[in-house]
């Protein structure tokens, strides 16, 4: 990434023209026009640091290979300087606040994303690889969600699995005789709309339910007769983990 469009990003981020930013670092304008036109191939240390103090930015960010939104600089002792971006550094403080055994399955299933190698095709047929969460009884009582029980599975590329962004298979006959056990459903993580079914949490419990919103009463309504609804008093008791799109294709575990 060049020094030019990452300076574009911070002056874009910050507000700044190059009169501002030229004023704030004691940098002559026509050297700062320069070096943000990527006219200055080697600009000097001097200017560089002075700019980068500006922008709130180490000079490994502008000379490094990291993208623009990386602009955080952390440094640890065994690593050295690292740059990471806001959305890694939300994620990070997100870490630090969960249990231990939630980040031990954080853990399990970064390790199981990281080995996995990407694989685009399969017998000459387009496939996606997801991970493949294990749920059982997920219509009746709801099972406990963790994400560590989990299986890398290929499916064939359709219009469902393309936008999917994980798979559930489910175990049991909780979802009959909409769908039989050992189906595999796929799922996006967006929030479901009214009417739409989806994968929820209530209280530590996975539901697969069509969720309602009708005259300010929430609910999740159940597929099958003789399955209560669950009414939803306490919005922040209920998380909606995905939408589901349709039953995957062209299975394969890997």
């Amino acid at each position: 990434m060049k020094i030019a469009e990452k300076l574009t990003y911070l002056k874009k981020k910050y507000h700044i023209t190059n009169e501002e930013l030229a004023q704030r670092a004691c940098v002559p304008l026509g050297t700062v026009n320069k070096i943000c036109a990527g006219q200055t191939k080697r600009p000097s240390l001097e200017s560089m640091a002075r700019i980068c103090n500006v922008l709130h930015v180490p000079i490994d960010y502008l000379t490094g290979g990291a993208p623009p939104d990386c602009d955080i600089a952390v440094y640890a002792d065994t690593v050295g300087l690292s740059l990471i971006s806001k959305e890694e550094s939300d994620h990070l403080a997100s870490y630090r606040r969960m249990a231990a055994y939630n980040r031990r399955s954080i853990d399990r299933l970064m390790a199981r994303l990281a080995d996995q190698p990407q694989v685009h095709a399969c017998d000459g047929r387009p496939v996606k690889r997801l991970l493949c969460y294990l749920l059982a009884d997920c219509g009746k009582r709801g099972t406990l969600w963790d994400i560590s029980v989990c299986r890398p599975l290929l499916v064939a590329l359709d219009e469902d699995s393309d936008l999917a962004d994980f798979a559930v298979q489910i175990l049991g006959d909780a979802l009959m005789p909409i769908y039989g056990s050992g189906t595999i459903l796929l799922f996006r993580h967006v929030d479901a709309r009214h009417g739409q079914l989806g994968l929820f949490v209530v209280n530590s419990q996975v539901v697969l339910r069509r969720y309602s919103c009708r005259r300010g009463v929430r609910k999740l309504v159940a597929s099958q007769n003789g399955i209560r609804d669950i009414l939803l008093t306490n919005p922040g008791a209920c998380q909606c983990m995905g939408l589901l799109l349709g039953d995957a294709h062209g299975c394969r575990w890997l």
